[in-house]
Protein backbone atom coordinates (compact mmCIF):
# COMPACT_ATOMS: atom_id res chain seq x y z
CA UNK A 1 0.00 0.00 0.00
CA UNK A 2 2.81 2.39 0.99
CA UNK A 3 4.62 1.60 -2.27
CA UNK A 4 1.45 2.42 -4.24
CA UNK A 5 1.13 5.78 -2.47
CA UNK A 6 4.78 6.61 -3.17
CA UNK A 7 4.37 5.63 -6.81
CA UNK A 8 1.28 7.84 -7.08
CA UNK A 9 3.10 10.79 -5.51
CA UNK A 10 6.08 10.30 -7.82
CA UNK A 11 3.75 10.25 -10.81
CA UNK A 12 2.06 13.45 -9.62
CA UNK A 13 5.39 15.23 -9.16
CA UNK A 14 6.55 14.05 -12.59
CA UNK A 15 3.31 15.31 -14.16
CA UNK A 16 3.79 18.78 -12.63
CA UNK A 17 7.38 18.83 -13.86
CA UNK A 18 6.30 17.76 -17.32
CA UNK A 19 3.70 20.50 -17.56
CA UNK A 20 6.30 23.08 -16.53
CA UNK A 21 8.58 22.13 -19.42
CA UNK A 22 8.28 24.09 -22.66
CA UNK A 23 5.96 22.00 -24.80
CA UNK A 24 7.97 22.82 -27.89
CA UNK A 25 10.62 20.42 -26.69
CA UNK A 26 8.28 17.47 -26.73
CA UNK A 27 5.83 18.20 -29.53
CA UNK A 28 3.44 15.61 -30.85
CA UNK A 29 3.61 14.40 -34.44
CA UNK A 30 0.72 14.70 -36.89
CA UNK A 31 0.77 12.71 -40.12
CA UNK A 32 -0.48 13.93 -43.49
CA UNK A 33 -0.77 11.40 -46.31
CA UNK A 34 -0.36 12.40 -49.94
CA UNK A 35 -2.70 10.11 -51.80
CA UNK A 36 -4.87 10.30 -54.92
CA UNK A 37 -3.38 13.72 -55.71
CA UNK A 38 -4.61 15.24 -52.44
CA UNK A 39 -3.29 16.05 -48.96
CA UNK A 40 -5.21 13.88 -46.48
CA UNK A 41 -6.32 15.53 -44.24
CA UNK A 42 -6.29 18.81 -46.13
CA UNK A 43 -6.33 21.02 -43.03
CA UNK A 44 -4.85 20.23 -39.62
CA UNK A 45 -4.49 22.05 -36.31
CA UNK A 46 -1.38 21.52 -34.17
CA UNK A 47 0.34 23.11 -31.20
CA UNK A 48 3.46 25.22 -31.49
CA UNK A 49 6.29 22.73 -31.07
CA UNK A 50 4.44 19.92 -32.83
CA UNK A 51 5.85 18.16 -35.86
CA UNK A 52 3.96 17.47 -39.09
CA UNK A 53 5.11 14.57 -41.26
CA UNK A 54 4.11 14.36 -44.92
CA UNK A 55 4.26 10.86 -46.46
CA UNK A 56 3.83 10.40 -50.22
CA UNK A 57 1.67 7.36 -51.00
CA UNK A 58 1.15 8.34 -54.65
CA UNK A 59 3.13 7.10 -57.62
CA UNK A 60 4.11 10.67 -58.56
CA UNK A 61 6.55 13.12 -56.96
CA UNK A 62 4.92 15.86 -54.84
CA UNK A 63 5.89 18.73 -52.54
CA UNK A 64 4.29 20.52 -49.62
CA UNK A 65 5.31 24.12 -50.26
CA UNK A 66 4.24 27.24 -48.36
CA UNK A 67 5.21 30.24 -50.47
CA UNK A 68 7.85 32.28 -48.62
CA UNK A 69 7.60 30.15 -45.49
CA UNK A 70 8.73 26.52 -45.86
CA UNK A 71 9.11 23.66 -48.30
CA UNK A 72 9.45 19.90 -47.84
CA UNK A 73 11.32 19.63 -51.14
CA UNK A 74 10.61 16.80 -53.57
CA UNK A 75 8.83 13.85 -51.99
CA UNK A 76 9.29 10.76 -54.14
CA UNK A 77 6.81 7.91 -53.87
CA UNK A 78 7.10 6.26 -50.44
CA UNK A 79 9.21 9.03 -48.90
CA UNK A 80 8.46 11.29 -45.93
CA UNK A 81 9.52 14.68 -44.64
CA UNK A 82 8.91 16.23 -41.21
CA UNK A 83 8.82 19.89 -40.18
CA UNK A 84 8.44 21.16 -36.62
CA UNK A 85 6.42 24.36 -36.27
CA UNK A 86 7.58 26.65 -33.46
CA UNK A 87 5.62 29.82 -34.23
CA UNK A 88 1.81 30.09 -34.05
CA UNK A 89 0.20 31.07 -37.31
CA UNK A 90 -1.64 29.86 -40.38
CA UNK A 91 0.51 28.14 -43.01
CA UNK A 92 -1.13 27.61 -46.39
CA UNK A 93 0.66 25.25 -48.76
CA UNK A 94 0.36 23.43 -52.06
CA UNK A 95 2.20 21.03 -54.41
CA UNK A 96 4.36 22.92 -56.91
CA UNK A 97 3.83 20.16 -59.50
CA UNK A 98 0.05 19.80 -59.11
CA UNK A 99 -1.72 23.09 -58.32
CA UNK A 100 -4.99 21.24 -57.63
CA UNK A 101 -3.40 20.07 -54.36
CA UNK A 102 -3.47 22.47 -51.41
CA UNK A 103 -3.79 22.39 -47.64
CA UNK A 104 -3.34 24.38 -44.44
CA UNK A 105 -1.59 23.96 -41.09
CA UNK A 106 -3.11 25.96 -38.22
CA UNK A 107 -0.54 26.34 -35.42
CA UNK A 108 -1.97 27.46 -32.05
CA UNK A 109 0.05 28.45 -28.96
CA UNK A 110 1.21 25.53 -26.85
CA UNK A 111 -0.87 26.62 -23.86
CA UNK A 112 -4.13 26.82 -25.82
CA UNK A 113 -6.51 23.94 -26.58
CA UNK A 114 -6.73 22.62 -30.11
CA UNK A 115 -10.07 23.03 -31.87
CA UNK A 116 -12.17 19.89 -32.03
CA UNK A 117 -11.75 19.90 -35.81
CA UNK A 118 -9.30 21.83 -37.96
CA UNK A 119 -10.86 24.99 -39.45
CA UNK A 120 -11.86 24.70 -43.09
CA UNK A 121 -10.78 27.41 -45.49
CA UNK A 122 -12.90 27.93 -48.61
CA UNK A 123 -10.94 27.06 -51.77
CA UNK A 124 -11.08 30.67 -52.96
CA UNK A 125 -9.16 31.76 -49.86
CA UNK A 126 -6.33 29.40 -50.71
CA UNK A 127 -5.81 30.35 -54.32
CA UNK A 128 -3.94 33.26 -55.84
CA UNK A 129 -2.59 33.96 -59.34
CA UNK A 130 -2.31 30.83 -61.49
CA UNK A 131 -4.19 28.84 -58.88
CA UNK A 132 -1.33 28.96 -56.35
CA UNK A 133 -2.17 29.32 -52.65
CA UNK A 134 -1.85 32.73 -51.06
CA UNK A 135 -0.26 33.28 -47.67
CA UNK A 136 -3.32 35.08 -46.40
CA UNK A 137 -5.02 34.70 -43.05
CA UNK A 138 -8.78 34.62 -42.71
CA UNK A 139 -9.07 36.56 -39.43
CA UNK A 140 -12.41 34.98 -38.66
CA UNK A 141 -10.80 31.56 -38.71
CA UNK A 142 -7.29 32.15 -37.42
CA UNK A 143 -6.56 35.67 -36.14
CA UNK A 144 -2.79 35.19 -36.14
CA UNK A 145 -0.16 36.42 -38.55
CA UNK A 146 1.47 34.13 -41.06
CA UNK A 147 5.23 34.06 -40.35
CA UNK A 148 7.39 35.22 -43.24
CA UNK A 149 9.75 32.31 -42.66
CA UNK A 150 10.07 29.23 -40.52
CA UNK A 151 12.09 30.05 -37.38
CA UNK A 152 15.67 28.82 -37.56
CA UNK A 153 17.56 27.00 -34.85
CA UNK A 154 16.23 24.30 -32.52
CA UNK A 155 12.85 22.97 -33.49
CA UNK A 156 13.04 22.93 -37.31
CA UNK A 157 14.02 19.30 -37.78
CA UNK A 158 13.28 18.03 -34.31
CA UNK A 159 13.82 18.80 -30.61
CA UNK A 160 17.11 20.36 -29.51
CA UNK A 161 19.47 17.68 -28.21
CA UNK A 162 19.95 19.75 -25.05
CA UNK A 163 16.51 18.65 -23.98
CA UNK A 164 17.54 15.00 -24.02
CA UNK A 165 18.65 15.44 -20.42
CA UNK A 166 14.96 15.45 -19.57
CA UNK A 167 14.45 11.96 -21.05
CA UNK A 168 13.25 10.73 -17.67
CA UNK A 169 9.97 12.50 -18.38
CA UNK A 170 9.36 10.88 -21.78
CA UNK A 171 7.01 8.23 -20.42
CA UNK A 172 4.92 10.83 -18.68
CA UNK A 173 4.83 13.04 -21.78
CA UNK A 174 3.68 10.09 -23.91
CA UNK A 175 0.88 9.34 -21.45
CA UNK A 176 -0.18 12.99 -21.43
CA UNK A 177 -0.14 13.18 -25.24
CA UNK A 178 -2.16 9.96 -25.42
CA UNK A 179 -4.82 11.39 -23.10
CA UNK A 180 -4.99 14.63 -25.09
CA UNK A 181 -5.22 12.67 -28.33
CA UNK A 182 -8.11 10.65 -26.90
CA UNK A 183 -9.98 13.82 -25.99
CA UNK A 184 -9.33 15.30 -29.43
CA UNK A 185 -10.51 12.08 -31.12
CA UNK A 186 -13.70 12.04 -29.05
CA UNK A 187 -14.40 15.66 -30.01
CA UNK A 188 -13.92 14.82 -33.69
CA UNK A 189 -16.21 11.79 -33.46
CA UNK A 190 -18.91 13.83 -31.72
CA UNK A 191 -18.65 16.46 -34.44
CA UNK A 192 -19.04 13.84 -37.16
CA UNK A 193 -22.01 12.24 -35.41
CA UNK A 194 -23.86 15.56 -35.21
CA UNK A 195 -23.06 16.73 -38.75
CA UNK A 196 -25.58 16.57 -41.56
CA UNK A 197 -25.73 13.48 -43.77
CA UNK A 198 -24.64 13.79 -47.42
CA UNK A 199 -28.14 12.72 -48.51
CA UNK A 200 -29.57 15.84 -46.85
CA UNK A 201 -28.04 17.93 -49.67
CA UNK A 202 -29.93 16.06 -52.40
CA UNK A 203 -32.89 17.79 -54.06
CA UNK A 204 -34.19 14.70 -55.86
CA UNK A 205 -33.12 11.14 -56.69
CA UNK A 206 -32.83 10.55 -60.44
CA UNK A 207 -31.73 6.91 -60.47
CA UNK A 208 -32.30 4.61 -57.49
CA UNK A 209 -29.70 2.10 -56.31
CA UNK A 210 -31.68 -0.98 -57.37
CA UNK A 211 -32.29 0.48 -60.83
CA UNK A 212 -28.56 1.13 -61.22
CA UNK A 213 -27.75 -2.45 -60.19
CA UNK A 214 -30.16 -3.91 -62.75
CA UNK A 215 -28.80 -1.74 -65.56
CA UNK A 216 -25.15 -2.56 -64.74
CA UNK A 217 -25.96 -6.27 -64.80
CA UNK A 218 -27.61 -5.85 -68.21
CA UNK A 219 -24.58 -3.97 -69.58
CA UNK A 220 -22.20 -6.64 -68.24
CA UNK A 221 -24.09 -9.40 -70.05
CA UNK A 222 -23.99 -7.45 -73.33
CA UNK A 223 -20.29 -6.67 -73.02
CA UNK A 224 -19.42 -10.29 -72.20
CA UNK A 225 -21.25 -11.46 -75.33
CA UNK A 226 -19.62 -8.85 -77.57
CA UNK A 227 -16.06 -9.47 -76.34
CA UNK A 228 -16.12 -13.25 -75.99
CA UNK A 229 -12.70 -14.60 -77.03
CA UNK A 230 -11.12 -11.11 -77.28
CA UNK A 231 -8.34 -9.48 -75.28
CA UNK A 232 -10.54 -7.02 -73.40
CA UNK A 233 -9.10 -4.14 -71.36
CA UNK A 234 -11.44 -1.95 -69.30
CA UNK A 235 -9.92 1.52 -69.03
CA UNK A 236 -11.57 3.53 -66.28
CA UNK A 237 -11.30 7.26 -65.70
CA UNK A 238 -10.60 8.00 -62.04
CA UNK A 239 -12.13 8.71 -59.66
CA UNK A 240 -15.84 8.97 -60.37
CA UNK A 241 -16.15 5.82 -62.47
CA UNK A 242 -14.74 3.48 -59.80
CA UNK A 243 -18.07 2.27 -58.30
CA UNK A 244 -19.49 1.77 -61.81
CA UNK A 245 -16.34 -0.07 -62.92
CA UNK A 246 -16.31 -2.33 -59.86
CA UNK A 247 -19.92 -3.42 -60.40
CA UNK A 248 -19.57 -3.64 -64.19
CA UNK A 249 -16.52 -5.90 -64.18
CA UNK A 250 -18.23 -8.31 -61.76
CA UNK A 251 -21.18 -8.45 -64.14
CA UNK A 252 -18.91 -9.12 -67.14
CA UNK A 253 -18.19 -12.83 -66.85
CA UNK A 254 -15.26 -13.16 -69.29
CA UNK A 255 -11.47 -12.74 -68.86
CA UNK A 256 -10.53 -9.07 -68.83
CA UNK A 257 -7.85 -6.65 -67.64
CA UNK A 258 -8.08 -3.26 -65.94
CA UNK A 259 -6.19 -0.02 -66.37
CA UNK A 260 -6.75 3.54 -65.25
CA UNK A 261 -6.50 7.15 -66.35
CA UNK A 262 -6.94 10.20 -64.18
CA UNK A 263 -7.94 13.45 -65.84
CA UNK A 264 -9.09 16.84 -64.60
CA UNK A 265 -11.67 19.15 -66.14
CA UNK A 266 -14.01 20.02 -63.26
CA UNK A 267 -11.97 20.77 -60.13
CA UNK A 268 -14.43 22.02 -57.51
CA UNK A 269 -16.84 23.44 -60.08
CA UNK A 270 -20.23 22.24 -61.25
CA UNK A 271 -19.42 22.57 -64.96
CA UNK A 272 -16.50 21.28 -67.00
CA UNK A 273 -13.86 23.93 -67.65
CA UNK A 274 -13.16 22.48 -71.10
CA UNK A 275 -9.45 22.29 -70.30
CA UNK A 276 -8.50 18.61 -70.02
CA UNK A 277 -5.32 17.48 -68.29
CA UNK A 278 -4.10 13.89 -67.90
CA UNK A 279 -2.93 13.51 -64.32
CA UNK A 280 -2.21 9.76 -64.57
CA UNK A 281 -1.77 7.71 -67.74
CA UNK A 282 -2.47 4.00 -68.24
CA UNK A 283 0.20 1.65 -66.93
CA UNK A 284 0.23 -1.11 -69.58
CA UNK A 285 0.48 -1.07 -73.41
CA UNK A 286 -2.84 -1.44 -75.23
CA UNK A 287 -1.53 -1.94 -78.75
CA UNK A 288 -3.54 -4.63 -80.60
CA UNK A 289 -5.87 -5.07 -77.60
CA UNK A 290 -9.62 -4.38 -77.41
CA UNK A 291 -10.22 -1.33 -75.20
CA UNK A 292 -13.51 -0.39 -73.56
CA UNK A 293 -13.44 3.03 -71.88
CA UNK A 294 -15.65 3.05 -68.78
CA UNK A 295 -16.89 6.46 -67.63
CA UNK A 296 -19.45 7.64 -65.11
CA UNK A 297 -20.98 10.54 -67.07
CA UNK A 298 -20.86 12.08 -70.55
CA UNK A 299 -21.92 15.70 -70.87
CA UNK A 300 -19.99 18.08 -73.17
CA UNK A 301 -17.92 15.23 -74.60
CA UNK A 302 -14.72 17.28 -74.41
CA UNK A 303 -13.03 15.13 -71.78
CA UNK A 304 -13.98 11.78 -73.30
CA UNK A 305 -13.15 12.89 -76.82
CA UNK A 306 -9.68 13.88 -75.64
CA UNK A 307 -9.21 10.61 -73.73
CA UNK A 308 -10.35 8.43 -76.64
CA UNK A 309 -8.03 10.17 -79.09
CA UNK A 310 -5.20 9.81 -76.58
CA UNK A 311 -5.85 6.06 -76.34
CA UNK A 312 -6.43 5.63 -80.07
CA UNK A 313 -2.93 7.01 -80.69
CA UNK A 314 -1.61 3.92 -78.88
CA UNK A 315 -3.04 1.69 -81.65
CA UNK A 316 -5.50 -0.64 -79.89
CA UNK A 317 -7.32 -3.27 -81.99
CA UNK A 318 -10.59 -1.50 -81.14
CA UNK A 319 -11.83 1.18 -78.80
CA UNK A 320 -15.42 1.60 -77.57
CA UNK A 321 -17.17 3.66 -74.92
CA UNK A 322 -19.42 2.63 -72.01
CA UNK A 323 -21.02 5.38 -69.92
CA UNK A 324 -23.41 5.10 -67.01
CA UNK A 325 -25.04 8.51 -67.47
CA UNK A 326 -25.56 10.45 -70.70
CA UNK A 327 -26.43 14.16 -70.56
CA UNK A 328 -27.07 14.98 -74.26
CA UNK A 329 -28.32 18.52 -73.60
CA UNK A 330 -24.76 19.50 -72.67
CA UNK A 331 -23.06 17.95 -75.69
CA UNK A 332 -20.46 20.13 -77.45
CA UNK A 333 -18.31 17.47 -79.12
CA UNK A 334 -20.17 14.66 -80.97
CA UNK A 335 -19.20 11.28 -79.57
CA UNK A 336 -20.55 7.76 -80.12
CA UNK A 337 -21.69 5.75 -77.11
CA UNK A 338 -21.53 1.98 -77.53
CA UNK A 339 -23.00 1.07 -74.14
CA UNK A 340 -25.29 3.56 -72.38
CA UNK A 341 -26.82 3.24 -68.93
CA UNK A 342 -29.23 6.15 -68.51
CA UNK A 343 -30.03 9.42 -70.27
CA UNK A 344 -30.51 12.22 -67.73
CA UNK A 345 -31.59 15.88 -67.88
CA UNK A 346 -29.22 18.85 -67.68
CA UNK A 347 -28.86 18.91 -63.90
CA UNK A 348 -25.77 18.66 -61.71
CA UNK A 349 -25.79 15.16 -60.24
CA UNK A 350 -23.78 13.40 -57.55
CA UNK A 351 -23.63 9.94 -56.01
CA UNK A 352 -22.48 6.48 -57.12
CA UNK A 353 -18.96 7.85 -57.65
CA UNK A 354 -19.94 11.32 -58.89
CA UNK A 355 -18.83 14.15 -56.64
CA UNK A 356 -18.93 17.83 -55.90
CA UNK A 357 -15.66 19.05 -54.35
CA UNK A 358 -14.78 15.39 -53.53
CA UNK A 359 -18.01 14.80 -51.57
CA UNK A 360 -21.13 12.66 -52.15
CA UNK A 361 -19.28 9.86 -54.03
CA UNK A 362 -20.47 7.32 -51.45
CA UNK A 363 -24.18 7.83 -52.03
CA UNK A 364 -25.71 4.60 -53.43
CA UNK A 365 -27.96 6.44 -55.88
CA UNK A 366 -27.63 9.23 -58.45
CA UNK A 367 -29.28 12.44 -57.28
CA UNK A 368 -29.51 16.14 -58.07
CA UNK A 369 -27.47 18.35 -55.74
CA UNK A 370 -29.33 21.25 -54.17
CA UNK A 371 -28.22 24.49 -55.89
CA UNK A 372 -27.74 26.22 -52.54
CA UNK A 373 -24.93 23.79 -51.71
CA UNK A 374 -22.61 25.01 -54.43
CA UNK A 375 -24.04 28.56 -54.32
CA UNK A 376 -22.90 29.03 -50.72
CA UNK A 377 -19.46 27.59 -51.46
CA UNK A 378 -18.79 29.49 -54.69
Amino acid sequence: MRRDVLAWCAAAVASVAILSLPLVAFGATTSVSIKDFAFQPGTIAVHAGDTVTWTNLDGSTHTATSVGAWDTGNLASGSSRSITFTTPGTYLYYCIYHSIMFGAVFVVPADEALPATAPTLPPAALRGPEGRPLIVVDTEIAPTLVPASLPSGPGRDGPNTAWLAAAVFVTGVAALAWRLARLSTIDRLMSLMTSARPADDIAEILVKADVIAAKVKELGVRIAADYQGKDLVLVSILKGALPFLADLMRATQIPLALDFLEVSSYGAETESTGVVRILKDIAKPIEARDVLVVEDILDTGQTLSYVIEHLRAQRPASIRLCVLLDKPARRVVPIEIDYRGFEIPDKFVVGYGLDYAERYRNLPFVGVLKPEVYARES
